[in-house]
């Protein structure tokens, strides 16, 4: 079988890691040929060739959204894939657009999470967008793979997409080679992530300034970057907390973040099964999370 993964390159985020993960995963299944289109270059990209599997990169940024589609195409007609796999909204559509008029071509797409509603006002576009991917979309395709069954349950209910074409397929993550061991000494309290809304990164702050208050000697760390950085920080230092609150910026080498770690601390808002919960899982952190009711805003009273 002969297999075509369509994905974004300028971010490496869950969504990102999780689809490379399956690519190395198909890369060792016996009659299966891979191959993969990226969007933007970048680390996905760069990750995608350190396997060895062969594809292509197309920059969004130099082509417009007809130019996308006609690259795609090419990519297609060279490869004569027997399955598209696609992976965030746009991908999703090209994908669906470039394969018309080919029955012989299965359609398959991933839903990471759901559409990022908080910190931002109403955008006409993107509502439109959510529409199109959900309601018409998923009709088009063969079928929706959705990482939690509280996502299939919010696309067949909210977004009315076609019953018995959503399956559940959760997350998972390489093990560690080493197993994590006791460390001892200063006890540390982290986080990591996209430094965005729906992350709810002041919610962990709030957090800490409360664990200090009880506990001094305990350390806080942030490892990510993003739109909210300058906030957070201010944050912290409205509290006093910058001797004992460290962000770490973005890391490649997550294992040095978690082999610091006492305890592993989920403040989202919202997530489909979020890849650093498992990563801290998998390494016998003891995680803690925001209860899956919680919807509001940011709050100090938890």
């Amino acid at each position: 079988m002969k297999v075509m993964h369509v994905l974004s390159g300028d971010l490496w985020a869950g969504a990102e890691v999780m689809a490379i993960n399956l690519l190395q995963g198909l890369q060792g299944c016996a009659g299966v040929e891979l191959r993969a289109v990226v969007l933007n270059p970048g680390r996905p990209a760069r990750e995608i060739e350190s396997l060895g599997i062969p594809s292509t990169v197309i920059d969004e940024n130099k082509r417009s959204f007809p130019g996308l589609l006609f690259e795609l195409k090419k990519e297609l007609e060279a490869f004569q894939p027997d399955l598209v796999h696609s992976h965030r909204y746009k991908e999703n559509l090209l994908a669906y657009l470039a394969t018309r008029g080919e029955q012989k071509i299965g359609l398959v797409r991933t839903q990471h999470g759901m559409p990022e509603k908080f910190g931002k006002s109403f955008s006409l576009k993107g509502w439109a967008i959510r529409q199109v991917n959900f309601r018409f979309l998923t009709r088009c395709f063969d079928c929706t793979v959705a990482v939690s069954d509280e996502m299939k349950y919010t696309m067949l209910s909210d977004f009315l997409s076609g019953p018995g074409k959503v399956v559940v397929i959760h997350n998972g993550v390489h093990p560690p080679t080493l197993a994590s061991k006791y460390k001892g000494g200063e006890f540390v309290i982290g986080t990591c992530g996209r430094l965005c809304p729906v992350k709810n990164y002041s919610l962990f702050i709030d957090m800490a300034i409360r664990v200090h208050q009880e506990v001094p000697s305990v350390r806080f760390v942030l490892a990510g970057d993003g739109p909210e950085m300058d906030v957070l920080k201010e944050r912290v230092h409205g509290y006093g907390l910058e001797n004992y609150f460290d962000f770490l910026g973005h890391m490649d080498k997550m294992e040095d973040f978690f082999s610091r770690l006492d305890v592993y601390v989920n403040t989202s808002l919202h997530e489909g099964i979020p890849l650093s919960v498992l990563e801290a899982m998998v390494r016998g952190v003891p995680v803690v999370v925001l209860p899956p009711t919680h919807t509001g805003p940011t709050h100090a009273g938890f």
